[in-house]
């Protein structure tokens, strides 16, 4: 029983010593060239839309009509 338990530490302390291996340092590096290939403006919060905007300038119907039932409910809840 003590021989496996000098076994494992003994392996355990030798995979210290020599550090990662190369096969891991290679993959690492290509994760680094991966990530570094990506591009920057995927990574934007803000992307610009080619639509025009001026829609938001105009008022709608449906914005009207909500303005308007707002107002009435209001209107209703201060007569009770």
């Amino acid at each position: 029983m003590m021989g496996i338990r000098k076994f494992c530490r003994q392996v355990h302390t030798l995979s210290r010593e020599f550090g990662p291996s190369e096969t891991l340092k290679r993959k690492v590096a290509e994760l680094k060239v991966k990530k570094k290939r990506k591009d920057p403006r995927k990574n934007q919060l803000f992307v610009q839309v080619p639509d025009s905007r001026s829609f938001l300038d105009t008022a709608t119907m449906p914005m009207i009509l909500t303005v308007v039932g707002t107002a009435l409910f209001a209107k209703l809840l201060m007569m009770v």
